[in-house]
């Protein structure tokens, strides 16, 4: 990138990519804006598409990936087709009329301001980058665009101090060179990941826009490479098998960005169905990594995020536990534990030597294990496909990929196994990054890995300015020179992440740069820093609560004001109310009581019924004892002989017929004359329709024959 100020707007276009459902390639109509607004109406070869696309926003492009889109281009206005012949066409850049001004170059530029406003800064206090302004900010785009932070990780740790009778072994050139090179790449990556975690945390707003851009790149290049995979695709059937730094992020035993990052992409490939997997191999590394880990913590020896969260218990013995013994854990995330293929039978796939080139490409590794633990990896994964190549728009169908932390081990063995033939451009690589893997999802299936960019981004920066050991390792000693008690001060700001980027952030991670010197000045500088964040933050969250005050405030005040013409309105609507609820209520009071008046006559005209028919069977029972009563005494004056007898015997009959008449009914049959009153009455209350509910307002005492309510 060679102008910055001819790219400004290019970005700007960048910023405004989206991922859009239904054809993907509409949500990048912004970038293409630039491109075929230069070259309106020449001839379209997708080589140099893809020369521009670097050139304008530093994305890597596939040209055979882009020829294969060609058709789609034209469809969303991109390209124009010209008829040659009967058999032969070909495309021109399209006029392009439509305008993407949401965001404005200006607004990059003032990105790209405060990014050097912030190397200036470091620089007062650590001099040691040589580097123009346009550089910064050309490798400052390239980075937030490619969020490539692989420089730290690569970079080999230093001795803490050398003496003359140490002997070591002369490098070769071109190993020299490019230690080299990854000495200043490392440098820049640390002022560059150092300013995303700020204003992160300072400047939302800016921040937003910087996440634009990476964004935008990263659905671009996996758009455009993957030839705009179709949306929603199923991934039953692929696995997907991981590295051991990613698996320590997924289980949570590395920084808990790297968790947030690594949680999100398993989940979802997970739901889409894929099959996650692990090679025995990276399980051992995971112990082996865990252990050294847990030693040096145990001697005081430790560092990084690992070793500070070690300081709690409850994770000290999760760590404990997983190095002994992960696979239960493993194994609960529903991820298979699998053998990388080996043996002659496996070399049909992938031979000793191809897999010797693969070790070769990866350049210099410090740790020779872990070197050779990635090109395993990769290999095994060749060979699990057995020798199936599914084309690059297709890779659900091929059936493994190994998905690496460390995006040096994708790009470098997809360019070797191209050079030597044994993958083609339009191919499915074996081997891509979380970065890229995060990229496609987002994608394939969008909604909530919409966070994946930015996520993946402040995983990467927090790994950037994690110190290394030998950073740690030559403060500790200068300080330990001068005050044990500095060194033990060291050893507690240590343990707080923040206090940890600090120091990366002012040694730009080149623990040369420490010096019996200057070793104060910058514990001084981590203390001073961590203060001000502390204001920083204190601020913060004082603006925001008072920011609220302000806000509720000013929303009382609105109301009140609103309120003024409305409140004798509001009032007249009350009296209003309130008269209607008086007139709601007397009515349904004369309601209830005209009910219970209807009720109550009901029920007296029941119990008067059952008088009345209870009277007439006592009368007929009377008149049946007086007649009783006369037959008996007729039957004793014919019988009796004496006439005074007679007279006697006819006169006590006729008298107990007359008493009879009136108490027999209730001595002899006074139960019955309840029960039948009763049946007499519920039966007038049937016939009548008499509501349920009326027990629960009124008493009847039928033998009163009275109703009172109660």
């Amino acid at each position: 990138m060679n102008n910055i100020n001819r790219n400004l707007i290019s970005y700007a276009y960048l910023a405004q990519t989206s991922r859009k459902d239904g054809d993907l390639i509409s949500g990048l109509m912004p970038i293409f804006a630039p491109i075929a607004k230069i070259h309106t109406g020449e001839k379209f070869k997708p080589a140099e598409f893809s020369r521009y696309a670097a050139e304008l926003y530093g994305l890597k492009i596939n040209p055979i990936a882009i020829e294969g889109l060609t058709p789609r281009l034209e469809k969303v206005g991109i390209l124009q087709k010209f008829q040659i012949d009967e058999k032969n066409h070909e495309y021109a850049y399209a006029p392009i009329e439509q305008e993407f001004d949401e965001v404005s170059g200006q607004e990059i530029n003032y990105l790209l301001e405060r990014f050097i406003d912030f190397c200036e800064a470091v620089k007062k206090t650590n001099d040691t980058l040589s580097i123009d302004e346009e550089q910064l900010k050309s490798d400052f785009l390239a980075h937030i665009v490619s969020m490539d932070f692989i420089g730290v990780l690569l970079k080999p740790e230093k001795s803490v101090r050398h003496s003359s009778n140490t002997l070591s072994l002369p490098k070769q050139p071109e190993e020299v060179k490019w230690l080299e090179d990854k000495e200043v790449k490392s440098k820049v990556e640390v002022l560059c990941a150092a300013f995303v975690s700020r204003i992160f945390k300072e400047e939302p707003d800016t921040y937003n826009l910087l996440t634009r851009i990476t964004a935008g790149a990263l659905l671009a290049e996996v758009v455009l490479n993957f030839q705009s995979p179709d949306v929603n695709i199923s991934l039953t059937g692929l696995r997907m098998v991981l590295d051991a730094p990613f698996l320590m992020g997924l289980l949570n035993l590395s920084s808990e960005e790297s968790h947030e990052a690594t949680k999100e992409i398993c989940d979802l490939l997970k739901e889409k169905g894929a099959e996650l997997c692990v090679f025995q191999h990276s399980i051992d590394e995971l112990k082996g990594n865990l252990q050294a880990v847990v030693n040096a913590f145990n001697k005081k020896e430790a560092f990084g995020p690992t070793a500070r969260r070690l300081l709690k218990q409850s994770f000290y013995a999760y760590a404990s536990s997983m190095k002994d013994k992960p696979e239960p854990r493993i194994l609960s995330e529903k991820i298979r534990i699998i053998e990388a293929p080996s043996g002659t039978n496996s070399y049909q796939w992938l031979t000793q030597e191809d897999q010797d080139k693969l070790f070769r490409s990866l350049g210099f590794y410090q740790n020779k294990k872990a070197q050779e633990v990635d090109t395993e990896s990769v290999a095994g994964v060749i060979r699990l496909r057995h020798g199936y190549r599914a084309s690059i728009d297709k890779l659900q169908t091929s059936k493994a990929i190994f998905i690496t932390s460390n995006p040096w081990v994708a790009d470098k063995t997809t360019q070797c196994l191209i050079y030597n033939n044994l993958l083609a451009q339009d191919e499915t690589p074996p081997c891509m990054s979380d970065r890229t893997i995060a990229g496609l999802l987002w994608a394939l299936y969008g909604g909530q890995s919409g966070n994946l960019p930015s996520n993946i981004l402040l995983a990467n920066c927090a790994s950037t300015l994690d110190p290394k050991p030998d950073l740690i390792r030559q403060m500790h000693t200068f300080l330990a020179d001068i005050d044990d008690n500095q060194a033990e001060y060291f050893e507690a700001l240590m343990t707080d992440d923040r206090a940890a980027q600090y120091l990366t952030e002012a040694t730009l991670g080149d623990s040369l740069y420490i010096t019996d010197e200057n070793v104060i000045q910058i514990l001084d500088h981590m203390k001073t820093a961590l203060v001000e964040e502390s204001k920083v933050e204190h601020k913060r969250q004082l603006d925001a609560v008072q920011a609220e005050h302000t806000t509720t405030v000013e929303k009382l005040e609105e109301l009140a004001n609103s309120t003024k013409d409305e409140k004798l309105n509001i009032e007249s609507a009350l009296l209003t109310t309130q008269s209607e609820l008086r007139k709601k209520a007397a009515l349904l009071e004369e309601r209830e009581q005209q009910y219970k008046d209807r009720i109550k006559r009901q029920l007296m005209k029941a119990v008067q019924t059952s008088d009345e028919k209870l009277d007439r069977l006592i009368m007929l029972i009377a008149i049946g004892v007086v007649f009783g009563g006369s037959a008996l005494s007729g039957i004793i004056g014919y019988l009796t002989t004496s006439y005074l007898f007679a007279v006697i015997g006819i006169l006590v009959s006729l008298s107990a017929s007359v008493i009879g008449f009136w108490r027999v009914p209730d001595i002899v049959f006074g139960k019955i004359m309840k029960e039948k009153k009763t049946k007499y009455f519920n039966k007038s209350c049937s016939d009548q329709i008499i509501d349920n509910d009326w027990e629960a307002l009124f008493e009847v005492d039928l033998s009163k024959s009275e109703v009172n309510e109660k």
